[in-house]
């Protein structure tokens, strides 16, 4: 009869004899290491109220979510939002709302949108921008 104690002595030797499986190490040999993904184009140092601006990204597996974060000081909560989910293409263009409160952050972020759960989802998020009414 094993004891308690003697089970958890067994533990790290079964956890290594799970992980040298051929199913697991199929498993990570399978995994495909994809670049980071990244913004090619610059930001500006302030965005204005209806200013149209180019982004453009590269890297990762190919499906792409691109969304902002926006941020008005003294609100309770952010206001993020999608501009696009799961497409292909590497770049879009977009235009801010009119109007806007005073003390307000714009980030842009782009991510992997793939449904795969055995990929690492990667993503960048550009700097918090100050967005002010032109």
């Amino acid at each position: 009869m094993l004891f308690p104690k003697s089970l958890f002595a067994l533990l790290p030797l079964l956890s290594t004899i799970a992980l040298s499986s051929p199913l697991v190490q199929q498993r990570q040999n399978e995994s495909p290491i994809l670049p980071d993904v990244t913004f090619t184009n610059d930001f500006p140092e302030v965005f204005y109220a209806g200013q149209t601006i180019n982004l453009s990204w590269e890297g990762g597996d190919g499906f792409y979510a691109l969304y902002r974060i926006q941020y008005t000081q003294g609100q309770v909560s952010v206001r993020p939002g999608y501009y696009t989910h799961n497409t292909t293409e590497t770049s879009l263009t977009v235009t801010l709302d009119d109007r806007v409160f005073p003390n307000t952050t714009l980030n842009f972020g782009i991510s992997e949108a793939n449904p795969d759960a055995n990929v690492e989802q990667k993503y960048q998020l550009s700097d918090a921008i100050p967005l002010i009414q032109a």
